[in-house]
């Protein structure tokens, strides 16, 4: 179920709202009747919501985008395209430079000398040559790993942007949660077993949705980080690059 979405906004920019709005959620649902989570969960609501949230989560991505490559150096493509990468050797850089001269006439990619002699002056070529190989390989059919890579750099930066927003919800969920637990033992434990048992199934569930949302908090916290978001950025660069071959033999 893509609530109307296509694939890249589904899993890029909905998927971020999922986790985020997740620890609140969780914690909603142990006090709300089953009835009200019924209509707040219907697919009605959630595609109007998605709709609503993929373009805010977008734009906040888009936002963050220029601050996080001027904090690794500049565009990931920008430097795949200059100096290569891990996965792409000097020899191998060579190749695909080759290649999107053949595919892209109009602009052309300065040599290692001209880069020394005027740095930073071939910027507005090295963006032209990235948005022109990013039209290119739009055909998700054709290039099935290229978008692969776009949609796991867009999930990541996109829920890197709204970082703090899921800090807050996991701090607010798990509030509530701890307080429903504590709202709960608190009368079974002064009335004795009998109580307890009855209440056991809400027992169970404020400790399991504690749990699972002081996890949440854990991974918002420690585990999300600019590097998920680095990675995935150049793995797609690197991929973009390397489909130069591919623009360069489908045109001979």
């Amino acid at each position: 179920m893509t609530l109307g979405l296509d694939g890249y906004s589904f899993r890029a920019r909905w998927l971020p709202c999922v986790l985020v709005a997740a620890p609140s959620v969780i914690a909603m649902t142990i006090w709300l009747p089953t009835t009200v989570i019924g209509v707040i969960t219907s697919v009605p609501l959630l595609a109007a919501v998605a709709a609503a949230v993929s373009h805010l989560v977008r734009n906040k991505g888009r936002d963050l985008e220029p601050r996080l490559w001027a904090r690794w150096g500049g565009p990931p493509t920008t430097q795949v395209l200059r100096k290569g990468s891990e996965r792409i050797s000097p020899k191998s850089l060579q190749r695909y430079r080759e290649f999107i001269a053949k595919v892209i006439s109009d602009v052309r990619l300065p040599t290692a000398e001209e880069e020394k002699a005027r740095p930073g002056a071939f910027d507005d070529d090295y963006k032209a040559i990235t948005r022109a190989l990013i039209n290119k390989t739009r055909d998700k059919a054709a290039f099935p790993l290229l978008y692969a890579e776009n949609v796991t750099y867009g999930f990541w930066r996109n829920l890197l942007a709204i970082r703090t927003a899921g800090i807050t919800s996991s701090l607010l969920g798990l509030a509530v949660a701890l307080t429903k637990l504590v709202t709960t033992m608190r009368p079974a434990v002064a009335a004795g077993a009998t109580q307890a048992a009855a209440n056991h199934e809400q027992i169970v569930g404020a400790i399991v949705a504690s749990a699972v949302v002081g996890g949440l908090l854990w991974f918002f916290k420690v585990q999300l980080s600019e590097e998920q978001a680095r990675r995935a950025a150049f793995n797609y660069a690197e991929r973009l690059v390397e489909a130069s071959e591919h623009l360069a033999t489908k045109e001979k």
